[in-house]
Parts: C-alpha cells; structure tokens; sequence
C-alpha cells in the first residue's frame, strides 16, 4: 500500500516537472510587448514598445492592427509612418538579445470617430536560434482613447510650470 502511494506521488511529481518544462520552454524566451510613452518636451507619443528577454535574435515578423485604427510604424521616418498608414502589418523586423524596439503607434484616420473601439495588437515572431515550424503570436488590446490618455499622462518626477 505504501509502495503504491510513493509510486502515485513520484508520478505525479514527474507529471508537474514535465509540465512545467514545457511551460518554461514556451513562455521564458517570449517577447514582452507593452505601451510606452517618450517625451519630447512637453509633448508625449505612444510607442508599442518590443522587449527580447532571450540571449538570441529575435525575429519579428509582422505587427498587425485589427480593426484598423491603429497603425504601427517601424521607426519615425516619413517612409516608416506611411507604411503604417498604407499596409496592414508592419513587417521584418530584428531585436537583439536582451534589446529592445520602440514602434511608433500611429492613429490613422477615421479613429477619432470610434475612440473607444478596442484595438488588437498582434505581433507574430520567431526565434532565430530555434527554429519552429510556424510563428508565434503574442497580443495585446487597447484603444484610441487609451493611447490618448498615455500620450497625455505626465512622467513621474516631471517638473510642473506654474506659467
């Protein structure tokens, strides 16, 4: 009876091990993927902000918005927003080990209108160091009014004028 309970408790044991490797290896080397804001000077812009916690390249394959009322440019050069404006998905992108991107979020036309529509922000994205069969996909949801409110927030320890 003993001998069939350690049996029980050392499978189970093992079950929770293998599952929570397989956690790790899906999970640990995944892109963080959040809004940011940048200042300049005393105005604000939304960034979609791209973080690679892995020690490899990681390889961004397309940053898509749906519905479209949102764009996101892969720099702040004229080319780099009217691609946002015109395509559909940003595309081709490499973040090194332990870098980082800044995508510039570009409100697109017609927006205003819906401010409070719920956007999806899907980045598909590859490892270069292991090669799966098909892109990963990691989302995340906001709004025009969101965006808004983060361009519009003030940094901590920002100084505040009295003029």
């Amino acid at each position: 009876m003993i001998a069939e309970f350690i049996k029980f408790v050392g499978g189970l044991a093992g079950l929770a091990s293998a599952a929570f490797l397989i956690y790790d290896r899906l999970v640990k080397s995944r892109p963080l993927v959040v809004l940011h804001r940048q200042s300049f000077g005393v105005n604000g812009h939304a960034f979609l902000r791209l973080i690679n916690p892995a020690d490899d390249d990681l390889f961004i394959l397309s940053v898509a918005c749906q519905p479209r009322l949102l764009g996101v440019a892969i720099d702040n050069e004229v080319r780099g927003i009217a691609d946002a404006i015109v395509s559909d998905a940003t595309k081709n992108l490499i973040i090194p080990p332990e870098g980082e991107a800044q995508l510039p979020i570009i409100k697109l036309s017609g927006s205003e209108q819906q401010p409070n529509t719920q956007v999806k922000i899907t980045v598909r994205w590859k490892r270069t160091k292991h090669v799966w069969p098909w892109p990963r996909r990691i989302s995340l949801k906001t709004s025009r009014a969101f965006v808004d409110q983060i361009e519009s927030a003030r940094p901590v320890g920002q100084q505040v004028s009295n003029n």
